[in-house]
């Protein structure tokens, strides 16, 4: 072939078809082989173009009034990623449901579903805001104030929240949090009347060094000990429970205690935590604590009377027993109140609404070979603006860009089909990672004797991927 470019300023192409970019612009390739040619266009750019545009959180519920910030992430041609969140185009499809500021801050107005948009050039990205009726939720308190010494009642109930020996505020899982020192720092809440109600949910993002004591994070009335209508979280508790690494969390009735005992989360990162508790059901089944969307199982439960009483009018408080003793240290944010016992699908919506935006995943291992036949299982791991590293592999949807090639299946398991490439990708609440894998055919390498991936993970012996097509069938051995 004779080669050729008609914008040398573009590109170039050398006798042999190896084009060379030179500058931004297009250009058109042409080969000619006697009175026959070909040609196609090449189009040079600088640097790599923005792809796709993520908004998270992706689909999220809000009461009217509250506010919620949101992250556009970019990715890129080379598969990098960017933080697009100040310079996006923000837009929202209603304004009389709900507002979005020119730096992502959603503010609900109304009930209803809303579609929001960020858009960058011609790439936008889109979340679905849901504002939501709050018949069932009696205090919402988001701490974002980030200064002072109270905390505003999102749920239009007017019960702030007041620090009377002051507070830190910290960098939160969303926006700000408060941080109590554990001596003498501590959180008042005005008395909530739950009088009408035999169950009630409480739920929050927690981050804390968990050790032993018997101090108290959350307790509804000056004294849990003394009250039959309060309850109680305490999540230092080896002495109560008898074994280390362990919370308590408990109602204390009109029959007695029901007290259950869980294993501590880990230390030093945010964990989403809601309690439920329910005096309708047998003292067994009245108390459900839930971790990051997950039912825990109780590691003993001390005490399971079966109250029948509704629970009362009384104040709450927060790190402290009734701001005098049981001083317990931490951070806390966004804690919500319930007069009813949430589902578990309920407590999972929150727990994801809420999770800290998805920055990007990583997807393991990178750039593998398979051979034809063979399967390999991939593993998503997403990394979070909270500092969490989490895997996502379940949660993903798996895809691959050439199938003649491999398939995968929803659980990220690759099957070879024959030679060839294609870039296996895992995507989750629009957030992507992608790598290559290569595929070896059926027929035979050529001048490869064996080969010992080392895969097999156990055992005493090592496959060999050493390949012939058998006659008369499409796989080989």
């Amino acid at each position: 072939m004779s080669w050729s470019s008609t914008n040398t300023a573009a590109a170039t192409v050398n006798a042999a078809g190896m084009a060379t970019g030179i500058a931004a612009g297009s250009t058109s390739i042409q080969a000619t082989y006697g009175s026959a040619h070909g040609s196609t266009v090449l189009s040079v750019q600088v640097g790599p173009t923005l792809v796709s545009l993520a908004v998270t959180p992706t689909i999220f519920s809000l009461a009217p009034g509250a506010t919620i910030q949101l992250q556009a992430i970019g990715t890129y041609s080379d598969n990098s990623t960017q933080n697009l969140t100040g310079s996006a185009a923000w837009s929202s499809a209603n304004t009389a449901v709900a507002k979005v500021s020119t730096s992502g801050l959603v503010t609900a107005v109304s009930v209803g579903s809303v579609g929001l948009t960020a858009k960058t050039g011609s790439v936008s990205g889109s979340a679905t805001a849901t504002i939501t009726s709050t018949s069932n939720l009696v205090g919402w308190w988001q701490f974002d104030e980030g200064t002072g010494t109270a905390a505003a009642d999102s749920s239009g109930n007017n019960n702030p929240a007041t620090f009377p020996n002051g507070v830190s505020w910290a960098a939160g899982d969303i926006g700000d949090a408060v941080s109590a020192n554990g001596t003498t720092q501590f959180g008042s809440i005005p008395a909530i009347d739950l009088t009408a109600t035999q169950a009630i949910t409480w739920a929050a993002w927690i981050n804390r060094i968990y050790g032993s004591g018997t101090g108290a994070l959350i307790e509804d009335s000056s004294n849990f000990n003394a009250s039959t209508t309060g309850f109680g979280f305490f999540p230092d508790d080896n002495l109560d429970c008898g074994m280390p690494n362990t919370m308590m969390t408990g109602v204390n009735g009109n029959v007695g205690y029901t007290l259950s005992c869980y294993a501590q989360p880990t230390s030093g990162v945010w964990h989403h935590i809601a309690a439920v508790y329910d005096k309708s059901q047998p003292g067994t089944n009245a108390i459900s604590l839930y971790i990051d969307g997950v039912l825990q199982t109780p590691l003993r439960q001390m005490r399971t009377s079966t109250n029948t009483n509704a629970f009362g009018a009384n104040p709450i408080y927060l790190f402290s027993r009734g701001g005098a003793s049981n001083f317990s240290a931490g951070n806390i944010d966004d804690l919500r109140l319930y007069k009813t016992a949430l589902t578990v699908a309920q407590i999972q919506q929150i727990y994801q609404q809420e999770q800290s935006a998805l920055n990007s995943i990583v997807v393991t291992p990178a750039n593998a070979t398979l051979a034809a036949g063979a399967t390999q299982q991939f593993i998503a791991t997403g990394s979070y603006s909270n500092g969490n590293v989490l895997d996502v592999t379940t949660l993903s949807t798996w895809s691959s860009t050439n199938t003649s090639a491999a398939t995968i299946n929803a659980s990220g398991a690759a099957t070879g089909v024959a030679t060839g490439t294609t870039n296996i990708k895992a995507t989750y609440n629009s957030v992507a990672g992608t790598t290559a894998l290569t595929v070896t055919g059926g027929q035979g390498i050529p001048n490869l004797v064996g080969w010992w991936q080392f895969d097999d993970g156990l055992g005493a012996t090592a496959a060999a991927y050493c390949w012939r097509r058998e006659p008369g069938t499409r796989n080989g051995r």
